[in-house]
């Protein structure tokens, strides 16, 4: 299965990830005091499973009201549509690119976790292959995540107040979307915990590079969901 094929592959991932959120209900947008209420609650519970609360108390903090919003129009977007930028002709031409540049390393993966390289480069499209990670900081998304009614948010917090020294040193300096997934395959924090690889063998798991993002088995497995009942 040739380049010619990243349309299909980018066409059956998105239709996959387009599900991901929809299966919870949304509350209406966040006031002052429900931001205020959600904010001494992750105090309590973080002061209780022992982890640190200093971050809570920083003038960088913040509850984005907005975020059932995003949510919404998450779960209502049309991917297939030309105005989100993922079915188009550029997005296309994008990825065809990113494939030849990564060609190695794709094939390598391709032998490594039997998921063929048109599958991975369509889970990355999500960053644009990259230009854009994200830009709230992770720490405040997974918390607007929290408090928007998202309960698996509360261990995507813990598992990223774990990775300082690892990711980060300051907790407020990794950027990502609004749901607090970051890097080039935009993981979120037990995603990179779990499956993070160095592919490139620098020493590190580098959320930003694209041999790491491509060597990940969290991109792997999320193409293989996205390649099912396709034959080698």
């Amino acid at each position: 299965m040739g380049m010619r094929y990243a349309p299909a592959g980018m066409a059956m991932v998105f239709c996959w990830i387009g599900t991901a959120f929809a299966s919870e209900n949304v509350p209406p947008v966040l006031s002052t005091d429900t931001v205020q209420a959600v904010r001494e609650e992750l105090r309590r519970r973080l002061a209780q499973d022992g982890h640190p609360t200093d971050f809570l108390d920083d003038t960088r903090f913040m509850i984005h009201p907005e975020t059932p919003r995003l949510i919404r129009a998450e779960q209502k977007a049309d991917f297939f549509a030309p105005s989100y930028g993922i079915f188009t002709p550029r997005a296309f031409a994008r990825a065809r690119e990113f494939m030849a540049a990564h060609r190695e390393t794709l094939d390598r993966a391709h032998r490594q976790y039997g998921v063929w390289p048109e599958y991975i480069a369509a889970l990355l499209v999500e960053s644009n292959y990259g230009r854009n990670t994200g830009h709230r900081r992770v720490i405040n998304g997974l918390a607007s995540m929290y408090a928007a009614g998202r309960s698996w948010a509360y261990r995507e917090i813990t598992t990223f107040i774990g990775l300082r020294g690892v990711v980060y040193d300051d907790i407020f300096t990794l950027r990502g979307s609004h749901a607090g997934a970051f890097g080039m395959a935009q993981m979120i924090p037990t995603s990179y915990r779990t499956f993070g690889v160095d592919f490139d063998g620098d020493g590190r798991v580098d959320p930003d590079s694209a041999v790491d993002a491509i060597g990940s088995p969290t991109t792997s497995s999320g193409a293989v969901s996205a390649q099912h009942g396709r034959a080698a």
